[in-house]
């Protein structure tokens, strides 16, 4: 998919209006996080874990925020799956969705990209340093093939703002013009905002009538829908997606986000349509339409949205020989639904791509729903949904993942993501094979204390330079679940004995039940993690990927740390030990 593309979605012109924004609404009554945050950055924070479809906002925050003094034009910086995304924003208290948002609010990010990849470090902000070095030594080891940057804001989007991105993407591409890096840009203003809220309820964009040029073979009926399957012309599918672009596949809330973000088009879709057209039909699995009504005639469809076939659709698009297009005939089924429940269902069974089958294998696994089970026995609940659809759920399956991997010692793939958590076998059964919802609790605990203390750090109004210098290391995009990994390995020294770090838990206590809160679990950890970051960041030294390029990097520091820590014990009494090791078994 080109540039142009993705455009003609999400970068929509002052014109498109809508008086009522919803998601806006729904923005406004997450109160907790505006006065945690303050209203800009709870706004960018809200837009951002909408777009990636990330439920722990504070995880968000505590990894990606960088808006401050001295921020150098970056407000918001974060890696997930190879992508680097970074954000400008802008948030106006008065709301005219009429207005345009300040153009030089995104040509900011010019500026921001070129301390980013040229500017000396030197003249940096330490708060920002370490995230620009990583970054930097990403790029360079080719661990980033994709860099998307965004311009987020609560008021219209202009043509304007959108020559400000194109400006920075080109910069962009002329700096890495060496490397395979794909680099994109949006402006997620109020439409492109109200229009990914609207996807992401699983209700259709496309409202118009769209004529259909195809034909209907069988028709079948069931409670609460009706299905026509046929074929329709390559040429038809190619116009529609020239005319609505990603808007298409809005039924299926992570198809139209990955759609978006899809690096490459398909070529070997793309090369029988082009040079094999005649052959497309038995090469090709089809597409499936979602629509509210179809005529008498068959000829006319009340909006449309494609729930299956968006790597179809986005690749035939991207052919340039129209004529062997209309050559073409694709496999269709058109189903109408207006029952939104079923909608739902429809959509995940009709959508093989493997992110979907892989979360429903394990989202409906036995042992995730004893999981489920277990943290209900212990007043908590356990969100099985993905995404930000589970944003207010206590505790999320996905939320725990990349900490229960850092936990058992592999803060490599931790650092990867969580998507590759669940699509990765090995790092899922590692993750939560046998585990137990006092386990879990264990891992995300100490996972939050780590954003406890270094959002601790970031507030003091006077720190120390020792103070600097551990903050520094937390900024690093790797450091938070490598300290997770360093604690895991130190159980057994911390609570003074044996303890497994794939196995040690929580102990409940049923008489204490508010000791069991969450927030308490993760406040009996904070003193510890307090003491341990002084340990791993004078072990490390100053130059975090040098050390993590030794072999068994992380088993010498565990031993120094514990040699450190073992003999602190001997001569002084450590409470902070002594109280979590009550906790812990």
């Amino acid at each position: 998919m080109t540039d142009s593309d993705l455009n003609m979605i999400l970068n929509a012109q002052v014109s498109f209006y809508i008086p009522t924004m919803k998601h806006l609404e729904v923005f406004r009554k997450s109160t907790d996080l505006i006065q945690k945050y303050g209203e800009g950055n709870a706004h960018q924070l809200w837009c951002m874990a909408a777009y990636l479809d990330e439920p722990d906002l504070d995880k968000l925050a505590a990894d990606g925020l960088t808006d401050g003094a001295g921020d150098k034009k970056i407000d918001f910086i974060y890696v997930l799956n190879s992508t680097l995304y970074i954000s400008q924003g802008y948030y106006s208290v008065k709301e005219d969705f009429k207005i345009a948002a300040p153009a030089n609010k995104a040509s900011d990010l010019n500026t921001g990209l070129a301390w980013l990849t040229v500017g000396d470090t030197k003249d940096v902000p330490e708060k920002l340093r370490v995230k620009i070095v990583d970054v930097r030594e990403l790029i360079e080891s080719g661990e980033i093939d994709a860099i998307e940057l965004l311009y987020t804001h609560n008021c219209a989007e202009s043509e304007n703002s959108r020559k400000e991105l194109d400006t920075a993407a080109a910069f962009l591409r002329k700096a890495f013009a060496g490397k395979d890096i794909t680099i994109s840009h949006k402006e997620l203003g109020c439409s492109s905002m109200e229009k990914l809220y609207i996807a992401f309820s699983q209700q259709i964009v496309v409202r118009n009538k769209v004529v259909f040029d195809g034909e209907i073979i069988s028709t079948q009926e069931g409670d609460g829908w009706k299905a026509h399957v046929g074929f329709v012309n390559g040429r038809w599918l190619y116009d529609l997606f020239q005319a609505h672009g990603n808007e298409l596949f809005s039924a299926n809330y992570r198809g139209f986000m990955g759609m978006s973000r899809r690096k490459k088009i398909n070529n070997a879709i793309r090369s029988t349509a082009e040079n094999t057209p005649n052959d497309f039909f038995v090469y090709n699995n089809g597409i499936s339409i979602l629509t509210t009504a179809v005529d008498d005639d068959k000829k006319t469809l009340e909006g449309i949205s494609i729930i299956n076939g968006a790597q179809t659709t986005g690749s035939i698009s991207s052919a340039s020989d129209l004529e062997a297009l209309s050559k073409i005939k694709v496999l269709c089924k058109i189903i109408v639904c207006n029952d939104q429940e079923k909608v739902k269902k429809i959509v995940e069974y009709n959508n093989t791509q493997n992110y979907i089958t892989t979360w429903d294998h394990y989202s409906n696994s036995a042992e995730q729903k004893l999981l489920e089970q277990e943290f209900k026995r212990f007043g908590h609940s356990y969100s099985l949904k993905r995404g930000f659809d589970s944003a207010s759920a206590e505790i999320g399956i996905e939320m725990v993942a990349q900490p229960l991997v850092a936990l058992h010692g592999d803060y490599v793939s931790a650092n990867r993501g969580k998507n590759y958590v669940f699509e990765t076998k090995i790092v899922y059964d590692n993750a939560f094979h046998e585990t137990k919802a006092q386990h879990l609790l264990l891992a995300l605990a100490i996972s939050k204390s780590v954003e406890v203390v270094k959002k601790d750090l970031n507030d003091k109004p006077a720190p120390t330079d020792q103070e600097k210098q551990w903050l520094d290391f937390l900024q690093g995009l790797r450091s938070k679940n490598f300290v997770v990994a360093v604690i895991g390995g130190l159980l057994s020294n911390i609570c003074g004995k044996p303890l497994d770090p794939g196995t040690a838990k929580f102990t409940y206590n049923e008489s204490l039940k508010a000791n069991n809160e969450i927030d308490a679990l993760i406040q009996k950890w904070v003193p510890v993690t307090r003491m341990t970051l002084p340990f791993i960041v004078q072990g490390i030294g100053e130059d975090f990927a040098s050390y993590l390029s030794q072999e068994n990097a992380l088993k010498k520091l565990v031993d120094q740390i514990g040699t450190q820590l073992a003999a602190l014990r001997a001569i002084q009494p450590m409470p902070a030990l002594t109280a979590i090791a009550q906790s812990v078994q």
